[in-house]
């Protein structure tokens, strides 16, 4: 085994990583827009981690799945930012910076 072949199945392994962070994400962003309805963020968890894209995508070394986490994560700051009584600029600043990571 190679440091080529082991850079690659750790790149894999991240990818993998991020792919069900991802599915994570969406599940906490279903319990905090319906917290009445729990078994929603079982649901949402499920449709996101066994999309085709995200089960062929995370298994090879790429930026696919890295994006799709920061694009998720910068909708779940909003989402948490926004929920907030007093707004504050920090939450803002860095919605904005994971807005820029995920472009």
């Amino acid at each position: 085994a190679g440091s080529g072949e082991v850079l690659v199945r750790g790149l894999s392994l991240l990818s993998s990583a991020a792919s069900l962070a991802t599915a994570a994400l969406a599940a906490w962003l279903a319990r905090v827009v319906a917290p009445e309805r729990p078994a929603l963020a079982l649901v949402a968890f499920a449709s996101v981690a066994c999309l085709p894209v995200h089960y062929f995508m995370s298994l090879m070394p790429g930026n696919e799945m890295t994006e799709a986490l920061l694009t998720a994560a910068t909708l779940t700051a909003f989402v948490a930012v926004e929920r907030r009584e007093p707004a504050r600029l920090r939450g803002a600043f860095a919605v904005g910076v994971l807005a820029g990571l995920a472009l």
